[in-house]
C-alpha cells in the first residue's frame, strides 16, 4: 500500500513538473544570444589633417597629400597658412603656390584660411584638412579587454569574439573606397557580347594568330 501511494506521488509530482515546463514559454526558446561578432567593417567619413612645410614648398608632402585625397577623400581641400605680424603677404603668396601644385596634381578644389598668430613655433606648418573615408570595426563592437593594459578579464562578459580582429584589419585597409563596391558598369552593347561570346559556346576554334614583323608593327 506504501509502494503504492510512493508510486501515486512520484507520478503527481511529474505532472505537475511537465505542466510548468508547458507554461514557460522559455523552453520553447532554443537559441542563446552569441558572443561572436558576425557583424562587417564599416566605412564612414572622417576629418583628416596634414601638415606641409611653410618654409617652402614642399612638392613631396603635396604628391602623398593628394594622392590619399584622391582615393578616399572629399576633394574640398583647406589650407591653413599661419603668418607672424609682418608675414601676412608671405603667407598669402605661399597658399596660392600650394593651390597651384595642388591642381598640377590634379586637385583643383581647395580654399585658403590665413591665421595669424604671435608665436614663430605655431607658423612653421601648413595644415590640410579634409573629409576622408575610413574603415573601422562594426558598430557596437568594443575592443578586447586589457588593449590598454588598464581593464581586468571581467569585461570579457560583454566582448563579442571576433572585434579585435576586425578592428586590426580595418586599420590595415589602404583604400577604404574599395570596401563600398563598385557602381554598376554602364551598359553593354549585347551584339557585341554575343559576337565574342556565341563562338566559344559553339565551340567554334580560333583563328591562328599570324607573327608580325617589327617593321610592321604601328603601321
Amino acid at each position: 500500500m506504501q509502494a503504492y501511494r510512493l508510486i501515486l506521488l512520484v507520478g503527481t509530482l511529474g505532472v505537475a513538473l511537465a505542466v510548468s515546463a508547458c507554461n514557460d514559454e522559455s523552453y520553447l526558446n532554443l537559441t542563446t544570444p552569441s558572443q561572436v561578432n558576425t557583424g562587417k567593417m564599416e566605412v564612414k567619413d572622417q576629418m583628416a589633417t596634414e601638415t606641409l612645410s611653410a618654409d617652402h614648398i614642399d612638392q613631396k608632402g603635396v604628391v602623398t597629400v593628394v594622392q590619399h585625397i584622391l582615393r578616399n577623400g572629399n576633394e574640398d581641400v583647406t589650407l591653413t597658412i599661419p603668418y607672424l605680424p609682418d608675414g601676412k603677404a608671405q603667407a598669402g603668396y605661399l597658399g596660392a603656390v600650394y593651390q597651384h601644385a595642388f591642381e598640377e596634381q590634379g586637385l583643383t578644389h581647395s580654399s585658403v584660411n590665413m591665421v595669424p598668430v604671435t608665436d614663430s613655433q605655431y607658423a612653421k606648418n601648413v595644415l590640410v584638412s579634409y573629409k576622408t573615408l575610413v574603415a573601422s570595426q562594426p558598430k557596437d563592437c568594443g575592443r578586447i579587454p586589457g588593449y590598454q593594459g588598464t581593464e581586468t578579464l571581467e569585461g570579457f562578459g560583454d566582448y563579442r569574439y571576433g572585434c579585435e580582429v576586425n578592428a586590426t584589419i580595418s586599420k590595415m585597409v589602404d583604400d577604404p573606397a574599395d570596401l563600398l563596391g563598385k557602381t554598376n558598369p554602364p551598359e553593354a552593347n549585347s551584339r557585341r557580347n554575343g559576337a565574342i561570346i556565341d563562338p566559344y559556346q559553339a565551340g567554334t576554334p580560333n583563328q591562328p594568330i599570324k607573327g608580325m614583323q617589327a617593321s610592321t608593327v604601328g603601321q
